[in-house]
């Protein structure tokens, strides 16, 4: 027994998702076999921060995983959004952020922040390498957002107040 009040030798399996294509009204276990039409996805940028962006998602189709690189500058931390709202775990590597769930349980199609990214440095920086897919693991098709600035340079300088080449703009 699964705990939904159906006898296991009574379940229909099926799409239980009424905004499917082939969604299945008899069907009284989700089998992942929901299809969904292709639409559009994004992914791109939202709010920046000193030291924090958002990574911004619109999505057509209910998410499983992604991966993508943050090429420009070093990330520290990656947390928050839609991802953390749907369970998903979140690994960090490097430049590399990947989000999958393990219970199953995908971002539903909209629009939000799918999380936020804690970094340090400066420069340009964009997305490199993203990879969305449904949670059978099959790949969709997504547009990537433009790149970013982010950061300030570090303003160079003496910046010990007893020097006399002290530089009160020195970072």
């Amino acid at each position: 027994s699964d705990g939904d009040g159906v006898c296991d030798e009574l379940e229909i399996l099926g799409c239980t998702d009424p905004e499917a294509l082939n969604y299945n009204p008899l069907a009284t276990d989700d089998d992942g076999s929901c299809e969904y039409e292709g639409g559009e996805n994004y992914l791109g940028f939202g709010e920046l921060d000193d030291d924090s962006f958002e990574i911004y998602v619109s999505n057509s189709q209910p998410i499983g995983g992604f991966q993508f690189d943050v090429a420009g500058v070093d990330v520290i931390d990656a947390s928050g959004g839609l991802a953390e709202d749907a369970g998903f775990t979140l690994s960090i590597g490097g430049q590399t952020i990947l989000g999958f769930s393990l219970t199953l349980n995908p971002i539903a199609p909209g629009e939000g922040v799918l999380l936020n990214v804690d970094y340090s440095g400066y420069g340009d920086v964009c997305l490199a390498n993203v990879i969305l897919s449904t949670l059978d693991g099959n790949s969709m098709e997504v547009t990537v957002g433009d790149c970013i600035s982010a950061g300030e340079e570090p303003a160079l300088g003496c910046t010990d107040s007893d020097a006399c080449n002290y530089d009160p703009d020195a970072t």
